[in-house]
């Protein structure tokens, strides 16, 4: 198993919340309607299909009380996931598109979030329904003429107020829905990113649209800026577009200290999603840009998320349910607001992974020469662990997040809910969700220290920072998170592994580092019994590295023991390679000879030749492991002679 000393691109981008649309929160005659919607007890398959039967005729009443009742209503069916298919089928979302040209504004804003309720589910009905040139040939008028009624508004001041607000939702609750189906959907995403760029990037103006409607266009251009020829050829086209989303970064700016919690959040996305599709574009090359995007990101991480949903606590359930009720309320706000502030946490770990992403490892393994003076062992063995070759600027990208005290922030995010608080959270329906979204910032966390160290040198890096990244990681292999899967124990140490290589790049921090007995314990353990491969081989190591820290020279027989251990009884040949390599690493110099004879090393080294030799030659149809262990059984022989002269009775 090859090491992996970077964590790559993550495979998509965090899921966005998924809260209900429709227009209800307008005015007060929305909430009056809403109670006229089917109750739960209704939501039986035939009274639902009723239902639908009489909103198909009703949408194309020439009375706009009616239609706009027909579309509240849908937008009320089409919030529960059950439903979607059941719509699909009904043939009613054309009809729901069509609605969107209604010459009311209220029923367009109906119709829109009907379509943003659609779309949250990924239900082959609908996005068949919505995946179609009839749907954007509808929606790209909708949002031009949505985009003149919002400046027309604006103009009338007080009078014009409603009329905005109301085209100002309906544009979000489109832009939601593009987004949502972008996601599921590559027809829709290069449609969309063809047709609707130049409107996202006018809409990302909070001071025009509202920051509710630049957020969700910055976080669906976003979506649409990856991997996409059609969002490049349009922003090659139109110079001014990419100069919008430089002049959103040259200018973050910071939002009072009494604003809402919310509010701050929504902003922060909108910013973080500037950015996303800044560097989805290849744009972010000039420090005017990467510093505010750094700034972000940091004042992003601020927040003590698992605080903050520990006091939330009390409110949690009554949260819950008026959301489920669709009431607003403190709690309710409050709630969304912790929420966006996860969601823009996970968004800025996701950029810094995205920003190092150009980092590419070059596996340099060396060949070496039999032949070679064995004298010159102890130089020679460094060129087994490859060079990575490194981009300039990259490297000075991944030194700045150091220097800002980053890699601080981010370890911060692989702690853990404390477990009276997780069990709460567990026994409420609807809160499990929100584990299972912090159980994915700690993977982005993970990710993102991994390519931050592999990338920049420690040495600038606050010794407490480099501390409790080392204490935070290591604890995450004691305790199964909520929602973590099977290969969560062995990113952990494939992250750790990671931080103990950079902090051996920088004398100075390698000085200082220790880890605690528990810790060393927990390594021996995972090395020698693990049944995860990848464990074992994270596991060796990092003994490697702590066999090389000056404040663990006293462990270095019990190291010894544990890395014979493996080299000679592991069944893994990735494993056995690894530990080798820790044993040359750890062993070579003169204050480890000790260590090296109380451990009995020599004599099980060269017992162990033999068995090498044949293991290589087993692993002949595997070309990435052969060349592995061929390269081990070299330097092993190698590395004897080196020893018996060091060894040797002057």
């Amino acid at each position: 198993m090859p090491k992996d000393k970077t964590s790559r691109k993550p495979k998509g981008r965090p899921k966005k919340k998924q809260s209900a649309g429709g227009a209800s929160a307008i005015n007060a005659e929305t909430q009056s309607v809403k109670a006229q919607a089917p109750s739960k007890s209704q939501t039986e398959e035939s009274t639902v299909l009723a239902a639908l039967k009489k909103i198909h005729l009703e949408l194309v009443d020439p009375v706009a009380s009616t239609r706009h009742l027909a579309c509240n209503t849908l937008a009320h069916i089409a919030s529960e996931e059950k439903n979607a298919s059941l719509i699909a089928s009904s043939e009613l979302i054309p009809r729901v598109v069509q609605c969107l040209q209604d010459e009311e504004p209220q029923i367009a804003c109906e119709a829109a979030g009907c379509i943003r309720n659609l779309a949250r589910f990924e239900d082959e009905g609908v996005v068949a329904a919505l995946a179609n040139p009839e749907f954007l040939s509808i929606l790209v008028p909708a949002c031009s003429t949505l985009i003149t009624a919002v400046h027309h508004h604006l103009k009338l001041g007080e009078e014009g107020v409603q009329d905005h607000r109301i085209a100002t939702t309906t544009l979000a609750q489109l832009f939601h829905a593009v987004w949502s189906l972008s996601e599921m959907n590559e027809v829709v995403a290069a449609a969309a990113a063809q047709e609707l760029t130049s409107a996202l990037v006018e809409c990302m103006d909070p001071a025009t649209f509202s920051l509710e409607v630049a957020s969700v266009a910055a976080q669906c251009l976003q979506t649409l800026t990856e991997d996409s020829p059609a969002a490049e050829e349009a922003f090659r086209t139109d110079p001014l577009l990419a100069r919008r989303l430089f002049e959103v970064l040259s200018e973050p700016g910071t939002l009072p200290e009494d604003s809402p919690m919310q509010t701050n959040h929504t902003y922060k996305l909108y910013i973080l999603s500037t950015a996303g599709s800044v560097i989805n574009l290849g744009h972010a090359a000039t420090q005017e840009v990467l510093s505010p995007i750094i700034l972000v990101i940091s004042a992003t991480l601020d927040l003590d998320l698992l605080a903050a949903f520990a006091a939330f606590t009390p409110q949690l359930a009554n949260a819950l349910k008026n959301k489920d009720d669709g009431i607003d309320s403190p709690a309710r706000v409050e709630l969304e607001g912790l929420l966006d502030a996860l969601h823009a946490q996970q968004l800025g770990l996701e950029l810094v992974a995205n920003l190092l992403s150009s980092v590419e490892e070059q596996a340099a393994w060396e060949e070496v020469d039999e032949d070679i003076d064995d004298d010159e062992f102890e130089g020679e063995v460094e060129v087994q662990e490859g060079e990575e070759d490194v981009d300039d600027q990259t490297a000075q990208i991944a030194q700045d997040m150091v220097a800002a005290g980053l890699l601080g922030k981010i370890s911060s995010k692989c702690l853990c809910m404390d477990q009276d608080t997780e069990a709460i959270y567990t026994g409420l329906a609807g809160a499990s969700s929100i584990l299972y979204d912090l159980y994915q910032l700690q993977v982005r966390a993970l990710g993102a220290i991994t390519n931050l160290t592999g990338t920049a040198s420690l040495a600038a890096a606050p010794l407490d920072d480099v501390t409790a990244c080392v204490n935070n990681v290591m604890a995450l292999t004691d305790r199964q998170p909520a929602g973590s899967d099977a290969t969560h124990i062995a990113e952990c140490f494939n992250t750790m592994w990671a931080v103990l290589r950079g902090v051996l790049t920088a004398p100075a921090t390698a000085q200082e580092v220790e880890v605690d007995g528990a810790t060393l314990q927990r390594l021996g353990e995972a090395a020698l019994t693990s049944e995860a491969e990848d464990v074992r081989v994270a596991a060796v190591g990092m003994i490697g590295c702590l066999s090389q820290l000056p404040r663990h020279q006293q462990h270095l027989s019990d190291f010894g023991t544990v890395l014979i251990h493996s080299t000679t009884s592991d069944n893994s040949g990735w494993v056995v390679a690894e530990a080798l390599n820790s044993i040359f690493d750890g062993f070579a110099e003169d204050n480890a000879h000790q260590a090296f004879a109380d451990a009995k090393m020599m004599s099980q080294l060269r017992d162990f030749v033999s068995s090498l030799s044949a293991k290589t030659r087993a692993s002949r149809k595997k070309p990435d492991l052969y060349h592995r262990l061929d390269e081990a059984r070299t330097n092993l022989k190698r590395f004897i002679k080196y020893k018996q002269q060091q060894l040797a009775p002057v």
